[in-house]
């Protein structure tokens, strides 16, 4: 019975020892991870600033069934354009000199809207495709595997017959 009682706490431990093992391994890997990650992650995010929106629009969407035209009045906005398929979201026109942050604080604490935030700015970063097969260089016209988007005259094709997509992309 001894024989077997020490077998039976020697498998023990070393199952013990291997769940030990793998707990410790398993929690290094997430803190790991969390280190190099996280401040990643938050390196990528930026603040708004005054240049990334309108200083003259903001975009209002009343609450539902809400008649914004008094608060209008008072606050010397002007509805550009209304879509009654979002909500009735407005673009708002603000009076010459108004301050963005004045004005969305002033829709917000009114009781009458959803939600106003600025009319942010947005830039296309890339127009061009990020295709490998389509981004070879022009000097090797052999190698351009989608000619149908940019037809280089490769393979005795006519060059330029082509649904253009290169001029299509670049438009500013």
């Amino acid at each position: 019975m001894k024989i077997r009682d020490a077998v039976l706490l020697s498998a023990s431990r070393s199952t013990t020892s291997k769940s030990s093992f793998a707990t410790s391994f398993f929690l290094l890997a997430i803190l790991w991870t969390t280190i190099f990650a996280v401040p990643l992650a938050s390196a990528q995010v930026e603040p708004a600033t005054p240049d990334c929106f309108s200083a003259e629009r903001i975009l209002v969407k009343p609450k539902s069934g809400a008649d914004l035209t008094a608060l209008h009045d008072a606050l010397g906005t002007t509805v550009i354009r209304s879509y009654p398929t979002i909500g009735d979201l407005e673009v708002v026109q603000l009076p010459e000199g108004a301050s963005v942050t004045n004005v969305l604080l002033q829709f917000q604490q009114s009781g009458l809207v959803q939600y106003a935030e600025p009319d942010y700015i947005i830039h296309a970063l890339n127009t061009v495709p990020n295709d490998p097969l389509f981004s070879i260089p022009d000097n090797i016209p052999d190698k351009v595997d989608q000619w149908g988007m940019n037809n280089l005259g490769q393979d005795n094709g006519t060059a330029g017959a082509d649904i253009n997509a290169p001029e299509a992309w670049d438009i500013q």
